[in-house]
């Protein structure tokens, strides 16, 4: 669905943002007259010329974000880019050379991601001015948002996109030079586009190479589609998801909401001018608070990840409870009129194969859920799985071969590691469907928690990670 283009100052527009809404606003005092100074050409002349601006380098046309600093657990990571710094005068002449081209091999592409800060130099800081600051303050004011925090510039050439992803900041996206395609996504479909976990170097960016067409959910490559079910519409419980577009023209702005996952794509070369403001429930980690509003509950999941990786003294630890989750191996406990009752995740099969068709019991697997479940003090008489029609918000979801393989599996390594501690992770369980009751009704956090586990971390990539 293409994202609805209106006048800036019109009902429909400050509706939209005071719902929290993608919309492109036209003829925006915000861009006019100031654009004409914000050119590749101007940029360079204005800029003080010993300025070393951040640029990312790629010997691919794709562009990931990323914070080795936020690598406290150790995955294992190798950078999609590499970091520099070079004047912006050094920049416009590489992009400019005939030998660069987002399908180069051979000689990177780059891609300038600059905050706009004093050092810049005068001429920068006056150009700036030209923006209507006082239009900013004013779609600040209606879309309740916090202060601003900072301006980002972005300068890229044609061809290059920027990896699918989300920010924590409400965010008035401006197009000063050239066209750029933007694609979203509701934060509501967190579960079907696999953001990396909290803590990983790519934090906030989707793990999903997004086909190249919008709207278009089919993935080519086996492995992706065995990756990423619910993208791909291959789950059990197919999830609707609904991509929105545009064609960003110069001179117009896109609103884009805080926790809306998106890609851009440069359809000719480009420059873009981001407007930073904090919503003000982004530092709020009061879950009864957060869940006021709906894209908050991006912010409660990541709280949960933090909580849960604080709680068990690391994050490789929550990481393998959520694996244990996901696979089923790992029971789920919840308080509901005064008992605890155990939820575990029905399975469509007992057996698995795996890719050379040799059989695989289960038996095992069987043997440590019920280590698991032993694990369990003051729990009813009996357990009983949890069936879809149990949950309407957040069920439980039938666990899939794969699911079951891939997570005995791992699990296999980990005891070889001696890295298995059922009861830690029975711990950690009671201590996330207590958090999350805040959110859902008791009977529905241990769903919660499992399509957490099963959105958050894919199988296939976890062993890379």
């Amino acid at each position: 669905m293409e994202i609805a283009r209106y006048i800036w100052n019109s009902e429909e527009a400050l509706e939209l943002i005071r719902r929290g809404q993608p919309v492109v606003l036209l003829e925006c005092p915000i861009c006019y007259p100031a654009m004409e100074n914000w050119t590749f050409e101007k940029i360079a002349v204005l800029l003080r010329s010993n300025f070393q601006c951040d640029v990312r380098s790629s010997y691919t046309h794709r562009f990931t974000y990323f914070d080795e600093s936020k690598n406290q657990n150790g995955y294992n990571f190798v950078p999609p880019t590499t970091k520099m710094s070079m004047s912006f005068d050094e920049f416009n002449n590489y992009i400019r050379s005939s030998n660069v081209t987002s399908s180069s091999k051979t000689f990177p592409n780059l891609y300038l991601q600059q905050g706009l800060v004093a050092e810049m130099g005068p001429r920068i800081l006056e150009a700036y001015k030209h923006f209507s600051l006082e239009t900013a303050a004013y779609i600040q004011k209606v879309g309740d948002w916090d202060s601003l925090t900072n301006n980002l510039l972005l300068c890229g050439k044609s061809g290059f996109i920027s990896q699918l992803h989300f920010d924590e900041q409400e965010n008035l996206f401006a197009q000063l030079h050239g066209q750029k395609r933007v694609r979203l996504f509701h934060p509501e479909n967190w579960f079907a586009l696999y953001p990396y976990p909290f803590g990983h170097p790519c934090d906030r960016q989707s793990q999903i190479t997004l086909p190249s067409t919008p709207g278009v959910r089919d993935l080519k490559d086996p492995m992706d589609i065995r990756r990423f079910p619910s993208f791909n519409s291959h789950d059990p419980i197919p999830i609707e998801l609904e991509e929105r577009y545009v064609d960003l023209e110069a001179g117009e702005i896109l609103y884009i909401p805080q926790y809306w996952f998106h890609q851009m794509e440069g359809l000719s070369d480009n420059i873009s001018l981001s407007w930073w403001f904090k919503h003000k429930n982004s530092t709020n980690t009061d879950v009864s608070t957060l869940c006021k509003h709906e894209i908050s509950l991006v912010a409660v999941r990541r709280n949960l990840e933090k909580l849960l990786s604080d709680f068990a003294g690391s994050g490789r630890k929550a990481h393998n409870f959520f694996l244990s989750v996901a696979s089923g191996l790992t029971p789920i406990t919840y308080e509901f009129n005064g008992v605890t009752t155990i939820a575990i995740p029905k399975s469509t099969t007992t057996t698995t194969t795996t890719s050379n068709h040799h059989s695989i019991s289960l038996e095992k697997t069987t043997t440590q859920l019920k280590r698991s479940t032993d694990c369990i003090e003051n729990t009813t008489s009996s357990t009983h799985p949890i069936t879809l029609e149990s949950f309407l918000n957040f069920p439980m979801m039938p666990l899939l071969e794969t699911d079951v393989m891939i997570g005995k599996n791992y699990l296999e390594k980990l005891e070889n590691a001696s890295e298995v501690n059922f009861p830690l992770w029975i711990e950690i369980a009671k201590k996330a469907t207590s958090y999350v009751s805040l959110i859902v009704k008791p009977e529905e956090a241990p769903g919660f928690l499992q399509q957490l586990a099963r959105g958050r971390f894919t199988f296939e990539h976890f062993a890379k990670f």
